[in-house]
Parts: C-alpha cells; structure tokens; sequence
C-alpha cells in the first residue's frame, strides 16, 4: 500500500487570473482534491481560522455542486475555507464523512517562545485589527468545538488527538515536527490495517 499525502493548496497556480477566478479556483481545486482522497482525510487545526471568500464567490461554487455535494457544504456562507474543508471532507451533513478522518489540534504552547513579530502569522488572538481577531477568534473556537462535539455524538472522540511542538528562535522554525508526523502517520497505519482487516 503505498500513501501519499494531498496539501489541499499546493501548487494551485493563480498567476495572471484575476482575484475572483482565481479564488473561485482555489475552492473548485481544494474539493476536487478532497473527492479524489476519499475516504480519508485529515484536519491540522493550529491558531488560525483562515481566509473567508467573498459571499458571491462562494454562491458560485455552491451552485456548480451536486445536490449531494451541497448538503455537505450547508450553512458555509462566511466559513473560511479550511472550515469549508473540513465540512466537505469530513463533518458536513452531521459527520456523514466522519470515518476514516483524523483530526490534530495543535496547543497554544506551541507558540511561547515566538517574538512577538511573528505570533500573528500563527495565532489569530495576536491580529492587529481588534475587530478581525475577535471574529476569527470566535469562528475558530466554534470550529474547534464543533468537530469534537460530532465526534463524540459518532462516539468517535479518538479521532481528535491533541499535540505540542515548540518554538526554535536560533532556526525560526517549529521543533518536534518529526514527532508530529510519526504519530500521524501512525494512526494512518491503523486505520489502513483496520480496512484490510475487514475486507
């Protein structure tokens, strides 16, 4: 079995298309990815809510989308599109795609021993814009809350798992990365074995 990993926006090319395509792209190619990767999925959920497409962009996309599709994706207007995301690929339609996602919260110790230049490229409750960081804030919790709460209604709490990395001021990089992916790649592993062994 071999696994590959899918970074839902990597190597997405919006050079030279204007701000509304290129946004309409962006979203269009994140579902797309997230169809073809099914069933699995996996959520990394830092300190950052993530960018919010414009209400009209959004009704676009929605309106391109299956019916099937579309109940994945109800009450999205004004997700981010991480949320968006995560509703598609895994907590829509009351966790319909639940099996088979895995979902790692990372803990704001992670980020103690960043400058304070830095914390807001991470951290939405260091935003400059008092109104933004309130907003993005809020949204981001509910989003937090929201996933535990239907796994634990799917008795499927071992889904979230929580982890620390910290903070390198010599390299300005996150230590205890390798960590991090050895634990994911782990309960991959058992969710891939658990598949076979019910096939």
């Amino acid at each position: 079995i071999e696994i590959q990993f899918v970074d839902l926006r990597i190597g997405i090319n919006t050079e030279g298309i204007d701000e509304n395509t290129a946004e309409s792209q962006i979203l269009e190619i994140c579902l797309s990815n997230i169809d073809d990767s099914r069933p699995y999925f996996i959520g990394l959920i830092g300190h950052r809510y993530g960018w919010i497409p414009a209400t009209n962009r959004w009704k676009t996309i929605l309106n391109r989308l299956s019916r099937e599709k579309r109940i994945l994706l109800t009450n999205g207007e004004g997700k981010s599109v991480t949320e968006l995301e995560i509703l598609y690929g895994a907590i829509g339609n009351n966790g319909e795609n639940l099996n088979h996602s895995m979902f790692f919260f990372r803990d704001e110790n992670s980020y103690e021993r960043i400058p304070k230049t830095l914390l807001s490229l991470y951290n939405d409750s260091y935003n400059p814009n008092e109104i933004d960081k309130g907003n993005l804030c809020e949204k981001l919790l509910m989003l937090k809350q929201r996933i535990i709460n239907v796994a634990k209604e799917r008795n499927m709490e071992s889904l979230c798992s929580f982890y620390s990395v910290s903070w390198n001021p010599a390299t300005c990089t996150f230590e205890g990365m390798e960590q991090f992916v050895e634990m994911v790649y782990q309960k991959m592993c058992v969710e891939i074995d658990s598949d076979i062994a019910t096939n």
